[in-house]
């Protein structure tokens, strides 16, 4: 998907662009676009190829622009706006950051679920180091969700309620559905259905909005 979204991009084919990105939300699977395009982006400018670096960068922000058009989502704006402004000396950082969430997509990918825990929790920490609060988010959810699976619903339910609040302020819909749904699937394990309902009712309707086929499937 991201030779394809690049393409699109050089080509300013913003159908094409949106339609790859809200079709490839699949994280485990490989397919979510914006993990392979801001990792690329970071090896590029870790290793001084600049030139490479900065069109990365822009296309991150055409992503963005095309979301927010598209659906209003800020999610990939605030990624984004905080890799226009990082200071150069988190780079590496971040760049490690990386490969720790990828390996953690992998564990999960192969119900290594208690090993993502400590794997996802040490990428949300060099998020935070970094003040990169949108994508220490997107760690949050990614721990929760190991820790749900790997049968710690208490530690799963406090690590993604306050993620809400934060989704909801800042209009981050894709990754607020995500929350949701995995509260859902909290609240089923302890068979309180009204909540269940509500959840998936509203998970269901972001998902729609951003045109996540994959997300609506589920509900």
């Amino acid at each position: 998907p991201l030779q394809d979204f690049l393409e699109a991009y050089r080509n300013k084919d913003d159908p094409g662009a949106w339609r790859i990105l809200s079709r490839n939300r699949e994280v485990v699977a490989g397919k979510f676009v914006l993990i392979p395009l801001v990792s690329t982006y970071l090896e590029s400018a870790t290793t001084d190829r600049k030139d490479e670096a900065a069109g990365l960068l822009a296309a991150l922000e055409y992503a963005g622009e095309v979301e927010v058009r598209k659906s209003g989502d800020q999610y990939t704006v605030g990624v984004a706006r905080f890799y226009k402004s990082v200071p150069a000396r988190h780079l590496a950082a971040l760049r490690a950051a990386y490969r720790l969430a990828r390996q953690g997509f992998e564990l999960c990918r192969n119900s290594g679920f208690s090993e993502a825990v400590r794997v996802f929790e040490q990428a949300r920490n060099i998020f935070k180091a970094t003040d990169n609060e949108t994508e220490a988010a997107f760690m949050g959810y990614w721990l929760a969700f190991s820790y749900r699976h790997s049968q710690r619903i208490d530690e799963g339910r406090a690590t993604a309620k306050p993620l809400l609040q934060y989704c909801r302020d800042r209009n981050y819909k894709w990754l607020l559905a995500q929350v949701l749904g995995l509260l859902s699937n909290i609240h089923t394990s302890s068979h309180e259905e009204s909540e269940v309902l509500r959840l998936d009712r509203e998970a269901l309707s972001l998902s729609e909005e951003v045109n996540d086929e994959y997300g609506t499937q589920k509900y």
